[in-house]
């Protein structure tokens, strides 16, 4: 079994993620646009004709990879928006930049110096070691 040596970073922000339609609400909207599947590559589509600098990420979290969005702004920090759950709920290319957007939007206004990461102290305080399974 291998692992992954992880530095965890507390508290930076507390991450909002804003809620979406029921299921049942999306199932049916799948099912009347004929079952027609969309994919990652469909939402950024979507969100780069809407003006968002918007690339794919895969990320492996507790052994399982999740599809990611990145939306890239000219902060140094840039979010990862996990589109794996839209996918499943069959929600249109729309509705998923939709909410994409939504959660950026939300935890936008994080502001970090990378700096802070140089300072042995801001690492003590805040930096603590954990395990992930790969």
């Amino acid at each position: 079994m291998c692992f992954r040596v992880l530095f965890l970073f507390f508290p930076l922000s507390k991450v909002v993620c804003p809620t979406t339609k029921p299921f049942s609400a999306t199932y049916k909207h799948y099912a009347k646009n004929g079952g027609t599947h969309m994919n990652r590559n469909d939402i950024i589509q979507e969100l780069k004709n809407r003006g968002y600098h918007a690339e794919p990420q895969d990320v492996v979290k507790n052994g399982v990879l999740k599809e990611g969005i990145i939306l890239r702004t000219s902060s140094n920090i840039a979010p990862t928006v996990y589109v794996d759950d839209f996918i499943k709920r069959g929600l249109s290319a729309s509705e998923a930049a939709d909410a994409c957007i939504r959660i950026f939007e939300s935890n936008n206004s994080i502001s970090f110096d990378v700096n802070q990461l140089l300072s042995r102290t801001f690492l003590w305080k805040n930096c603590y070691l954990g395990l992930q399974k790969t």
